[in-house]
């Protein structure tokens, strides 16, 4: 039991300690930052004043991609290589990489004909064909070779 009377005598002293250091850096503080208001360093720090009065907002609109570039993206991000596309009417015309012409209707999402595309591709890549042209305006795409 006197062990345990001496923990917390130990602890009550690290406690007092503690309080007492902080004590002192407080009036420390205190008496340094009396003594420099009253003789005053010659540092001039800047005055930032914070106006919170309603503003006009500015805004500029952002022009959406044309199909065109959201096509051309779209094809990259499939590793299809094009590289030219020609918009007309309501279709896009696009030579990839290995001269193979995708026409594309602007009137179904650019994302399924996309995902068409690189499966007949790649169907064909595996049989060993070439096509010339693949068409994908109709509801079942028209391959040329």
């Amino acid at each position: 039991m006197a062990w345990q009377a001496k923990v917390v005598k130990e602890r009550k002293i690290k406690e007092r300690l503690s309080r007492a250091k902080f004590l002192l850096g407080f009036i420390i503080f205190s008496l340094l930052l009396a003594f420099f208001k009253k003789s005053g360093p010659n540092i001039k720090l800047p005055k930032i004043t914070l106006d919170f009065s309603p503003r006009e907002e500015i805004i500029i609109p952002v022009p959406s991609p044309s199909i065109g570039e959201r096509l051309f993206r779209e094809l990259q991000l499939a590793d299809l290589k094009p590289q030219k596309i020609k918009e007309e009417n309501n279709q896009a015309e696009i030579i990839l990489e290995e001269a193979i012409l995708a026409v594309f209707t602007l009137e179904k999402p650019v994302s399924s004909q996309v995902a068409s595309l690189q499966m007949i591709l790649n169907r064909f890549k595996i049989e060993g064909k070439k096509p010339k042209k693949v068409d994908l305006r109709f509801e079942k795409p028209i391959v040329t070779f």
